[in-house]
């Protein structure tokens, strides 16, 4: 299933896509919900990010090849950074350039795997039975500020401008995640959605 988040005459609601529509469902996406009997047509809808997160957390290094073009040593364990929550940004919204920088900007698509279900010190074979479903992540950083300063990497300051975590549009469910594959867009339509202002 493809679960998605949305507003429609002033009002956020969830469903699932269904023939090229949404399905409007009702009570909470991750444990008791139902669906009702409306349907919506996609032109008819806002697109608004498909869950809420707390926070976002990046794997750093963990793509095999590219630690291999770079040598870089495969890390022992996840090194990680975060991305904060004004950051993210819905499917079809367009990313707002930061005032304070003008530097290059790097976009990268990301597998999203997306938390359902709470936990704490889960053991690793426990691990799969938290996650929900998987989603598109754009981490856009303004590559410039990352090692400006000699003396501390702003990875935090550089991926966590307004906008500059697109996820979504979907969440989907019930997917082979090691099956599937990220594809990049082009660098000219990327700066198309790059605003300044």
């Amino acid at each position: 299933m493809h679960w998605l988040r949305f507003s429609r005459q002033g009002k956020s609601a969830f469903g699932f896509m269904e023939a090229g529509r949404v399905r409007a469902c009702r009570g909470d996406m991750f444990s008791a919900w139902e669906r009702t009997d409306e349907i919506i047509a996609l032109d008819e809808i806002r697109w608004e990010t498909p869950c809420t997160p707390t926070k976002m957390i990046a794997l750093w290094n963990n793509f095999h090849e590219a630690a291999a073009k770079f040598t870089l040593v495969i890390p022992e364990e996840p090194l990680f950074f975060m991305k904060s929550a004004n950051s993210f940004c819905p499917h079809k919204a367009t990313i707002p350039a930061p005032k304070s920088y003008s530097g290059k900007v790097l976009y990268e698509g990301e597998l999203g795997i997306v938390i359902g279900k709470q936990g704490k010190d889960i053991a690793p074979d426990q691990a799969a039975s938290h996650i929900f479903g998987y989603t598109c992540i754009n981490d856009v950083t303004a590559l410039e500020l990352l090692k400006s300063d000699p003396s501390f990497a702003q990875w935090t300051r550089a991926k966590s401008f307004d906008g500059f975590g697109p996820f979504g549009p979907a969440i989907a469910t019930g997917l082979d995640w090691s099956s599937l594959r990220v594809l990049y867009a082009s660098a000219h339509r990327r700066g198309r959605h790059l605003r300044r202002g």
